[in-house]
Parts: structure tokens; C-alpha cells; sequence
């Protein structure tokens, strides 16, 4: 466990995106590894328990890398033009990156991750619908960037190990939170009163 939290302050320290991309592929290759563990007849406890707040803090900060509210420095700094044959620019690749990370996590801790993920969302749609005027450039791409990771997240809500009917309420409140986003930023771009950073959300949206 030391060597793992040696790993994790090596891998939010890094100054490079290159560096901190690297340490990404450790902790991917690391969470395979849990996996596979996680359902071996042979484990005890569960790596998933074992490594509960370890999992919880990298679902953290890699959250926290993806968000302007954050990173602002490291985010600004990446193209956000030019697209690679992925169709994705530097700043999205980064982006998705952590997002993987964060999927791959929810695997072994759904319940946690979308206990934490859900308020949030819901928090952040509910604040843009009542005042989208307040929502700047960065405050939008980080609406967008939950968007994204609830969208990869969604085949969770099918897993057996979720309970379903603690999160139905939420799920179906963010559901209808959601289609009045649409709705909303459709009458902006209609308007023709729209920014890049609302059409990439209005896509993201409808993604």
C-alpha cells in the first residue's frame, strides 16, 4: 500500500501532461489488475475493499484534472482545435484519459462513485438551467466534462452490483434535469445567440 501512495502523489504532482499521461497507464494496467482479483475465487477480501479509499481519492483527483474549476492552468495550456484521426483534440484526449480512469474505478466501486458523481451532475444542471447566465466559457466545459463521464458511466446502472433503487429517484430527476438542458441550449442556438463552448455542451448533451 505504500508503494501505491507513493504512486499517487508521484502521478498529481507531475508538471507535464506526457508525465501524468505515463502514470494514466500505470494505473490502468493497476486497475486491470483489480478486476481481474476482484472476481477470483481464490481472494479473501475483495481488492475493492482493501483499496476503498485509495479508489475513492483517485476517482478524486482525476475528476479534478478533467475540470477547469482545477486544472484551468494545465486545460488551457492543451489544443483545443486541431483533431487527431480520433476525431479528438489534445484538451479532449486529456480529458478522456481520466475519464477512463474514472470508468474503470466505477467497476469496482459503482456505488461509491455514482453516489458521489449524481449530486453533483444534478447540482451543476439545476444551477445552469436557473442562471446559464452566470456560467462562463469554463463553467460550461465543465458542465460538459460531467456530462461526458455520466455518459460513460451509464452501463453501470445495468450492472448486479448496483442497487438500482437507491439511485431510481435521482437517475430519473437527472433525466428530466437533462431534457430541459436540451430543450434550453436548443433555444439559444436557435436564437443564434450561442458560443462554441454551448454547442460542444449541446452536443454532449445529445451524445
Amino acid at each position: 500500500m505504500d508503494l501505491l501512495s507513493i504512486l499517487f502523489k508521484f502521478t498529481f504532482s507531475q508538471k507535464t501532461t506526457e508525465a501524468f499521461l505515463a502514470c494514466l497507464e500505470i494505473w490502468d494496467e493497476f486497475l486491470d489488475q483489480l478486476m481481474v482479483l476482484e472476481w477470483s475465487k481464490f481472494m479473501g477480501e475483495r481488492p475493492s475493499v482493501t483499496y476503498q479509499e485509495l479508489l475513492v481519492s483517485l476517482f478524486n483527483e482525476s475528476l479534478n484534472k478533467a475540470q477547469m474549476q482545477f486544472s484551468a492552468d494545465l486545460l488551457l495550456s492543451l489544443d483545443a482545435q486541431e483533431t487527431d484521426e480520433s476525431g479528438e483534440t489534445e484538451r479532449s484526449s486529456f480529458i478522456t484519459a481520466n475519464i477512463e480512469i474514472i470508468a474503470r474505478i466505477c467497476c469496482l466501486k459503482p456505488m461509491d462513485i455514482l453516489s458521489a458523481l449524481i449530486p453533483t451532475l444534478k447540482s451543476t444542471v439545476s444551477q445552469f438551467l436557473a442562471e446559464p447566465q452566470s456560467f462562463t466559457d469554463a463553467k460550461i466545459i465543465d458542465l460538459g466534462t460531467l456530462l461526458q463521464v455520466a455518459g460513460r458511466l451509464t452501463e453501470h446502472f445495468l450492472g448486479e452490483a448496483i442497487d438500482f433503487d437507491k439511485f431510481e429517484d435521482d437517475v430519473k430527476a437527472l433525466i428530466e434535469l437533462i431534457l430541459e438542458l436540451a430543450e434550453k441550449l436548443y433555444q439559444v442556438l436557435v436564437s443564434k445567440s450561442s458560443t462554441n463552448s454551448l454547442i460542444e455542451l449541446h452536443c454532449q448533451v445529445l451524445s
